[in-house]
């Protein structure tokens, strides 16, 4: 009786270890997380700015946010841009104001939503069909955003040391810029 159990063990067993070769057997998704979502998170605060590095060493779509409370706010609320340099490349965003903090994030997807894969039945689901593959919607960063964020991994996608400085400019040309050396943060 023992024998037959045993065998039948290795013979379910062996089943499995065929479909497995011949690439019969399915891989199973544990999770439906968006093609963005944030896995790894630091911050630092300088000066008037708190800076949070995202997904820079895992995950996809490195990015970064920058919060802004300074004296720019007292005549400029709502109308603060931000000049940042991560690694050497460049750009200015302008910042959106929320519960008194201006804050901008750079490199990220924008509008993630869900969807219902193509070839998928769609009966009862609220969902709108997927534009490009896969189970999300999103659009790409800006050219600008991209730009900024050449650096941010190596070429095989190995993280790069961010050296980054960050100035902020009103609309009427008032900066705050650390007495123009800019405000500067190392992540590593």
């Amino acid at each position: 009786m023992a024998f037959q159990a045993t065998l039948k063990s290795i013979q379910f067993l062996s089943f499995f270890a065929v479909a497995n070769i011949l690439g019969l057997a399915s891989v199973a998704n544990a999770s439906n997380y968006p093609p963005d979502y944030v896995i790894d998170s630091e911050c630092k605060v300088v000066g008037p700015a708190r800076v949070c590095a995202q997904n820079r060493r895992y995950g996809g779509w490195p990015r970064f946010t920058v919060s802004y409370q300074g004296p720019l706010q007292a005549t400029q609320w709502g109308r603060i841009s931000v000049y940042v340099s991560l690694n050497g490349r460049q750009g200015v965003f302008p910042m959106a104001n929320s519960n008194f903090v201006e804050m901008v994030s750079v490199g990220g997807l924008r509008n993630v939503s869900t969807c219902v894969p193509a070839g998928s039945p769609s009966v009862g689901r609220p969902y709108p069909a997927c534009t490009g593959g896969g189970s999300w919607n999103y659009s790409l960063p800006s050219q600008a955003e991209l730009d900024v964020m050449f650096y941010a991994r190596d070429q095989v996608g190995q993280p790069n040391a961010w050296d980054m400085s960050f100035a902020f400019v009103a609309e009427d040309g008032t900066w705050d810029s650390a007495n123009g050396a800019n405000y500067s943060i190392r992540f590593e």
